[in-house]
């Protein structure tokens, strides 16, 4: 998945150094594989573990810090505990969706009778006491609050939706982003990804409102979350390098 991802990343970067008589390639080294330790910092439970793994690699389980999370800042912890849980939206450094439609669907939410926090910049509309904008937080406090998340299927944010045993609607940019919100379609905890090109708000809104509804999403995240409470993927890591190094 990676390798191909990076593949279509690195071409047009591949192409130019062909050309300039180079037998490089650009994005190789993310590519490499070390024949000691290899590891895939993801959970056995969202990923597909192939049967043919090569000895070295070891899926660890998820990367997630299961410590004490950050205080919410106190106009956010007060919003929170004031109504419904919110839907919560937020792309991390994407910046890939059209102003007018992200917000058309957050209208469409806020018309419906849903609260929403976006973390980031909402450009546009009435200012309503159902909506809040926000800077960065510390997802492990945020997320078990939310009623749906709303994301563009990064890695990272995908475990910390998961861990939280919350909802997904994910529209997918790059990389591996795709394969991340398929994998959660396809655990019955999301539904089907919201494609970027051609973005609607009024089809965003749409899937966010079936997704909130739908207790069964609900029951199945929690399911899945429990099923990754267990995993130390940080811990195994430690071990893994450990035991890498003392072979030496």
């Amino acid at each position: 998945m990676l390798d191909r991802a990076l593949a279509r990343a690195g071409r047009p970067l591949d192409e130019l150094l062909a050309r300039a008589g180079s037998a490089h390639r650009g994005l190789a080294l993310f590519r490499a594989r070390s024949p000691r330790l290899h590891v895939v910092a993801c959970s056995p439970s969202i990923i597909r573990v192939p049967d043919d793994l090569p000895p070295a690699t070891s899926v660890t389980g998820a990367w997630i810090d299961r410590s004490t999370p950050d205080a919410l800042p106190s106009a956010l912890a007060t919003f929170l505990a004031e109504g419904q849980p919110p839907v919560i939206i937020t792309f991390g450094s994407m910046r890939g969706l059209p102003p007018a439609e992200l917000r058309a669907a957050v209208d469409r939410l806020l018309e419906a009778g849903r609260r929403v926090v976006v973390q980031g910049s909402i450009e546009g509309g009435a200012e309503s006491p159902n909506l809040m904008g926000i800077e960065a937080v510390d997802h492990q406090a945020l997320f078990p609050r939310a009623a749906v998340v709303v994301h563009h299927g990064g890695a990272g944010t995908t475990h910390a939706v998961v861990a939280a045993g919350v909802p997904s609607v994910v529209v997918p940019h790059v990389g591996d982003q795709p394969y991340w919100a398929d994998r959660l379609h396809r655990l019955r905890v999301a539904p089907a990804p919201v494609p970027l090109a051609g973005f609607s708000g009024s089809r965003l809104a749409d899937a966010v409102l079936a997704t909130a509804a739908d207790q069964n999403v609900r029951v199945t995240a929690r399911t899945l979350a429990a099923a990754i409470a267990d995993e130390d993927g940080i811990g195994a890591t430690v071990a893994l390098l450990e035991r890498a190094g003392t072979a030496v």
